[in-house]
């Protein structure tokens, strides 16, 4: 037993061993890499934002592989809040390692983010080198998925086209009262002069809220039938906080503000070569533009020609789109993943098989449904084609279970011929091997975001600030995924 406790002794001068935080720091510590990443990129498009130089004027700015160290470093270690980055800076020893105790105000980290969104893609790409000199890609294949990121907006803050127009005339009316007070500029009212200088400010934001609505409409609404186009009118909403956010439906069935982002990631070590976000709920259209991003991406070291995705990226318009640009997609398509998930429901349910032999479809109940008509979908500009066996239908003793007409009519896409093709690929035994790879690769980042991270909702607001801020989350993924794979014995150069 010992025979006293071990406490400081408080009788002594208050003087303290001197302590280099460069020595606390261990040599394998990601601290050390970021830092010897940082200094390996080239910074020439960050400089030239700064007017730095002889004879030149004012405070100077923060050193920005500096800023970049601190920032890349706060999200590595699962720190997004520009406040908690400030704490930080001067708090602990491992953020030492880049401002040597010196505080840095969150406006400046925010400040540098925001000048900087854009520069940031050249760090993105630089990871991406990285990982290539340390082969950590294949190119087997490009997996992608994607998930809702909750937006930095209040609900009720939502606007939809009908609100905005009562909410304007209201304004507008306001305004007219208050511009009928006004005698002569002589006797003008300093009270009566900020409520029309608001009242103003009023109808510009309602009719630039107005002009967003509009635009989102069109651009939803181009390929739709006139009763659609009205029903996306009446609830079709922007938020006042957040214009560039949409209503969307999350995984727990609520309802939010929110950010679609698409990640295409190489399945070698999860780096992520390409990444999409938008407002919009549109997984689909964006399939094949975020493959060939990837492939601009890592240009000079290979190319991706095979893509994994899940059931919402097959449609028909993604299907052909990928074909004709080259790419073999493979994915299973809805109505597979609903026979999976519930395999009773379908299992006695009437279907549907093409023949493209004789150009006809059979049913599982033996009827033979032969080819009667054809049609253009005006939609999208679509050869379509009908198919029907009246004799046939009347027959079947299931019919009241297939159609409530005299008889089943099926109308065949020219494009689900491209879509049976994506499918067949998916069934067979390479892509069996592709996809069941693809859960894990396309589905860790986000899973390491939300469980590891605790990150759920995003700090800023604006699609190009949004943006920026997954981006720097991107490039982080990338370098911890480097770090693990590496195992300490990184490439630089």
């Amino acid at each position: 037993m010992a025979s006293n406790f071990d406490e400081t002794d408080h009788d002594d001068d208050g003087a303290f061993v001197s302590i280099r935080f460069n020595d606390i720091i261990p040599e394998n510590h990601p601290v050390r890499y970021i830092q010897k990443f940082i200094s390996t990129i080239d910074i020439s498009l960050f400089e030239k934002k700064y007017k730095v130089g002889d004879g030149q004027k004012g405070r100077s700015p923060k050193g920005i592989r500096m800023m970049l160290g601190i920032i890349l470093y706060a999200i590595y270690d699962r720190m997004f809040s520009a406040y908690q980055i400030e704490k930080a800076t001067y708090m602990y020893a491992d953020y030492w390692f880049f401002t040597h105790k010196k505080r840095i105000s969150h406006d400046k980290i925010s400040d540098f983010i925001n000048m900087h969104k854009e520069d940031l893609k050249l760090i993105f790409s630089q990871t991406i080198i990285l990982a290539e000199k340390n082969k950590l890609l294949s190119f087997d294949a490009l997996y992608q998925d994607g998930y809702h990121v909750k937006a930095n907006a209040a609900m009720k803050k939502g606007r939809t086209l009908k609100e905005l127009k009562l909410r304007r005339k209201k304004v507008k009316k306001r305004l007219e009262e208050v511009l009928t007070k006004i005698q002569s500029p002589e006797k003008e009212d300093d009270d009566v002069m900020n409520k029309k200088k608001k009242y103003e400010e009023d109808l510009k934001r309602i009719d630039d809220l107005q002009c967003e609505l509009n635009k989102k409409i069109r651009q939803r609404t181009s390929n739709t039938t006139p009763s659609r186009k009205k029903e996306l009118e009446r609830s079709f909403q922007v938020n006042e906080t957040d214009k560039d956010s949409e209503i969307t439906k999350m995984k727990d069935g609520s309802y939010v503000n929110a950010y679609t982002k698409i990640n295409a990631v190489d399945g070698k070590a999860d780096i992520i070569v390409a990444t999409d976000v938008s407002g919009h709920y549109d997984e689909s259209h964006r399939l094949c533009r975020v493959t060939k991003q990837a492939n601009d991406n890592c240009k000079g070291y290979g190319k991706y020609k095979k893509v994994c995705a899940d059931s919402n990226f097959n449609t028909l318009g993604s299907s052909v789109n990928m074909e004709a640009n080259g790419f073999q997609l493979i994915a299973p398509t809805k109505q597979h993943e609903k026979k999976r998930k519930q395999p009773e429901k379908y299992k006695n349910m009437i279907e549907y098989k093409y023949s493209k032999k004789d150009n006809t479809i059979r049913c599982s109940e033996g009827n033979i449904l032969h080819q009667t008509g054809q049609s253009v979908l005006r939609q999208f500009g679509c050869q379509t084609y009908l198919y029907s066996n009246e004799n046939g239908c009347r027959k079947c003793k299931r019919k009241k279970e297939c159609t409530q007409a005299l008889f089943k009519e099926i109308r065949r896409d020219v494009r689900q011929a491209v879509q049976e093709r994506v499918y067949k690929r998916y069934l067979s035994k390479k892509g069996q091997e592709l996809y069941k790879k693809r859960m894990h690769a396309a589905e860790i980042f986000q899973a390491d975001q939300k469980q590891n991270g605790k990150f759920t909702q995003l700090l800023r607001r604006g699609l190009k600030k949004v943006k920026a801020e997954l981006m720097l989350q991107d490039i982080t993924w990338n370098l911890r995924r480097i770090f693990q794979a590496a195992e300490g014995e990184i490439q630089w150069a």
